[in-house]
């Protein structure tokens, strides 16, 4: 791998970093008895409390697709998007193929540098973000290293 800098689109060889990424064949995530090709799937599934809505949603053609569907759906009271992209991404990075990139990625700071302005999860193009995204896959490394030591 050649190395990230810290502000990095999660494309190309860092793809894998990014929620739009097919996970097959390498593996799936699964929540809640459901399976999804994409943690972009997964997380607009979390959305809501209807299990036939998180079905349909697990099998849109797309990530992008999926990503529209979580904005029309009804979005349950509770909601709590943070933690419902940790539960993701910890499914996520216990498949071993994706386990082993974010590990290989070291102590380097994670920032989703993007050029759509989304503050909320990453950082756009003038550098102001909260950067929710990154910290959660620094957290998730940082956890599985203390699994695997």
């Amino acid at each position: 791998m050649k190395e990230l800098s810290r502000y990095h689109a999660f494309s190309g060889e860092y793809a894998f970093l990014s929620n739009m990424q097919d996970l097959r064949p390498h593996g799936l995530v699964r929540l809640h008895g459901i399976e999804f090709w994409t943690s972009e799937h997964a997380y607009q599934s979390q959305k809501t409390q209807d299990k036939s809505e998180k079905i349909r949603i697990s099998k849109l053609p797309s990530p992008g697709k999926a990503k529209r569907a979580g904005k029309e759906i009804k979005v349950v009271t509770n909601w709590g998007k943070v933690e419902a992209m940790r539960e993701v991404l910890l499914q996520k990075f216990q498949i071993p193929h994706f386990r082993d990139l974010l590990m290989a990625t070291g102590e380097l700071e994670l920032v989703e540098y993007n050029h759509w302005y989304d503050t909320y999860w990453g950082v756009n193009l003038e550098g102001v973000g909260e950067n929710h995204l990154g910290k959660l896959l620094m957290e998730v490394r940082n956890s599985l290293r203390m699994q695997l030591w």
